[in-house]
């Protein structure tokens, strides 16, 4: 009965350390921000893990660009903000999680995917060109 009862104990101690690794992990996870500046500082941003935009930054600078030019310093210092985070979230959950993180990363990806800094979004060119296109209404071009 003993043997049990020690058995026991050992699961609720190893089941207790579990669950403050993972609060200290979901506050972690909190307050994880990735973030860019493009080369001149016209372009911020502050980027989730996800990939959601938390904050978008257009100084002076900016009004220099075209209004295509901006469109493309915009997205590459969304990609770079969103790497960063993505790095920033393999380090955190890699020491708590070990050789779990690799599962999580899975299950994370699974709805977010990160395009690297100067790398060509999924399906090529075509893509990376249908996101931007003429907008009649406004006379213009439109991000997408």
């Amino acid at each position: 009965m003993s043997d049990r009862r020690a058995r026991l104990e050992e699961n609720i101690r190893a089941f207790q350390e579990q669950a403050v690794k993972v609060a200290e992990l979901r506050d972690k996870l909190a307050d994880l921000r990735g973030q860019a500046r493009n080369g001149d500082g016209a372009v911020e941003a502050t980027v989730a893990p996800s990939g959601a935009v938390l904050d978008l930054r257009l100084g002076p600078g900016a009004m220099r660009y075209s209004h295509t030019q901006l469109q493309q310093e915009i997205m590459d210092t969304l990609r770079r903000a969103t790497q960063q985070a993505a790095e920033a979230l393999q380090a955190t959950v890699e020491p708590v999680l070990g050789d779990r993180a690799a599962q999580f990363n899975e299950a994370f990806n699974a709805h977010s995917t990160v395009v690297g800094a100067g790398a060509a979004p999924s399906g090529g060119n075509r893509r990376a060109a249908s996101m931007v296109e003429e907008d009649d209404d406004f006379d213009g071009f439109s991000l997408r």
